[in-house]
């Protein structure tokens, strides 16, 4: 009977244990956001959260600060309440020194920004089953804008069980409200005083997923789009501000001198002012949403020696006008502004010119990344301002490609000699770099496994990219025991394809990658008194994301050849094809299939 007992505690123990292994450290039992436009173009915006906490991580770790940030100029902040309703049911109110405005840490180093607050709520009676509640107000002056954009992610850390979103605004105003969710639309609509509202709730929501290599949010979770004018209208507003056409600084002309050289035929002086600009002056990663979307100057930015990304952008073209250059300022968005509202700017760019070919260069002025922003983010286009003040979209046609191919021949020194070539058309392809004077001896990192000098590098007509000729100066030998040694094939260093290293046994979400189409086919002869032990073989696969075909031939000259190809035509695999995918990138990237083995002959 004893044992019985001890057995069936246990088991109980059990229970309780996988029981509590299900629960997340916290939950929302609700959120809402609301948002109200009045008819002179000021905005409140209300908060409200209630937020079960189950485990100690999520108040030691997770959830035992409140962070908000706004703006004094133009914004006011408003506690409504704050309290926390303890396991027993009762309720302890925030104390006054739980509140305590602090500066936001990216606005340190810039003091045109000190006067931005950042209200930190300490939560406090914590505890196993406590409850968190918090609401707020932040009150809005009229702006640059007297309309609305907004775009709501409807997922947080933790799962919602009850998620509620409304926005009220004069009824004139025309405006888009769109939903991406499962199942039918759940709006309703109200009409009061000559406003009208729009109210959405939803309710059992999952948490964010931690998975790496996921597509964007609004793509993965719930979401609603809102904006109260047209969004072409709103964004001409924003770029019509005369701090992004009034770029005269001539206070800049001493550090031009400096960081420039006379010789302009290539785009050598233009990434040096853009290099600049991002070591120097002082980024601030706060969203110009809360500056009411003013921009400041090129003038004020100089003076102040920091802006956010928009300010540094104004900048940027200011000293690149002042050297001499054609620079106008843009936004990256996707090309469909009907899905998107003004809230989706996430990246300013500047557009110039090489001064060689002619060719647009899309900078940032935060990140001194060699490749075009276009390149990077094929599925944005860069939004200009033409000299009508109307949208001018700059698309540029990318193929993402590389091919490598030729012949050569090893040497026993580790030296190898041969003629090779390549096209690369890639995404993360260092156009700038290849635009420089130095561009012969920069093209070596971009390839490999051996080592090469180039040729020739010509740019493609009507595509982004570059053909070069190269010749081969040496390869990476290797003892692999036994009198055998090894090469690795040369690939470029540019290629997006997804480390299988990286990818896990099963996923939960959809995997984002990056469409890529790469073909190497290269002949190697051995060196003198060696010979290729490498034998014939034959991989291919076909599935609904892309195609892998590798083919090794031993010749009868006693020369290897190995043609490698892969091609993936879709940017998010499904958790359906992810097992297949992740099989196709393991045996691409199989070292059997990539390197060439070769043995001194016996005499």
């Amino acid at each position: 009977m004893k044992y019985r007992l001890l057995i069936l505690l246990f088991l109980l123990s059990s229970v309780l244990t996988t029981t509590a292994q299900k629960k997340y450290d916290a939950v929302f039992k609700k959120i809402d956001k609301s948002y109200t436009l009045h008819a002179d173009g000021s905005i409140d915006y209300t908060y409200r959260k209630e937020l079960q906490l189950n485990s100690q991580r999520s108040f030691d770790k997770m959830y035992g600060e409140t962070f908000i940030v706004y703006n004094p100029d133009f914004q006011s902040l408003t506690i409504n309440e704050a309290y926390t309703i303890r396991k027993d049911g009762s309720r302890v109110n925030t104390p006054a020194n739980a509140f305590n405005e602090v500066l936001p840490s990216n606005c340190t180093d810039c003091g045109r920004y000190n006067g931005v607050k950042e209200m930190v709520v300490t939560h406090t009676a914590l505890e196993y089953g406590a409850t968190i509640v918090l609401d707020y107000t932040i009150h809005q002056k009229a702006g640059l804008l007297k309309d609305m954009s907004e775009i709501l992610v409807l997922a947080e850390s933790s799962p919602v069980e009850q998620y509620r979103v409304s926005f009220t605004f004069p009824k004139e105003k025309k405006y888009l409200f769109k939903g991406f969710y499962q199942g039918p639309d759940n709006s309703t609509h109200t009409y009061k005083d000559g406003y009208e509202t729009v109210t959405a709730t939803f309710s059992s929501l999952r948490q964010t997923s931690a998975e790496p290599s996921l597509p964007a949010a609004v793509e993965l979770y719930p979401n609603i789009k809102f904006y109260s004018a047209d969004n072409e209208e709103m964004l001409e507003t924003i770029l019509r501000q005369p701090a992004l056409t009034r770029t005269e600084l001539p206070e800049c002309d001493l550090v031009l001198s400096q960081i420039t050289s006379p010789d302009k035929e290539y785009v050598n002086n233009i990434l040096a002012i853009r290099d600049w600009v991002v070591d120097n002056v002082h980024y601030n990663a706060l969203s110009f949403k809360y500056n009411g979307y003013n921009i400041a100057d090129a003038n004020t930015v100089w003076k102040s020696n920091c802006g956010n990304e928009p300010e540094k952008a104004v900048l940027l073209a200011a000293m690149l006008q002042r050297a001499g250059y054609d620079a106008r300022i843009g936004v990256m968005l996707p090309a469909d502004l009907k899905e998107f509202a003004v809230a989706a700017i996430s990246r300013w760019a500047v557009w110039t010119r090489d001064p060689l070919t002619n060719s647009p260069l899309i900078l940032s002025p935060i990140t001194k990344n060699q490749a075009s922003l276009t390149s990077l983010h094929p599925e944005e286009q860069l939004f200009l301002l033409k000299e009508d003040n109307n949208l001018e979209v700059l698309f540029e046609e990318r193929q993402d490609h590389t091919t490598l191919g030729g012949v050569m021949t090893l040497k026993e020194d580790g030296t190898a000699e041969g003629n090779l070539s390549a096209t690369i058309c890639h995404n993360n392809l260092p156009a700038f770099e290849l635009l420089k004077t130095d561009n012969k001896a920069s093209f070596n990192k971009f390839i490999k496994n051996i080592k090469v000098e180039a040729d020739n590098i010509q740019p493609l007509k009507n595509r982004a990219g570059w053909h070069i000729d190269y010749k081969v100066q040496g390869f990476s030998k290797k003892e692999i025991g036994g009198g055998y040694f090894s090469m690795m094939l040369p690939e470029d260093n540019l290629s997006a394809v997804v480390s299988a290293n990286r990818l896990t046994a099963s996923r939960q979400e959809p995997l984002a990658c990056t469409p890529t189409a790469l073909l190497y086919e290269l002949t190697v002869y051995a060196p003198e008194g060696c010979r290729i032990v490498n034998k014939s073989a034959h991989l291919s696969e076909t599935q609904a994301f892309g195609t892998m075909d590798i083919r090794i031939d031993a010749n009868p000259n006693g020369s290897v050849t190995i043609r490698r190809q892969l091609t993936i035509t879709q940017d998010r695999i499904p958790t359906s094809q992810y097992a297949k995918f992740r099989k196709m990138m393991v045996e691409w990237q199989d070292d059997t299939y990539r390197r060439i083995v070769f043995k001194k002959s016996e005499e």
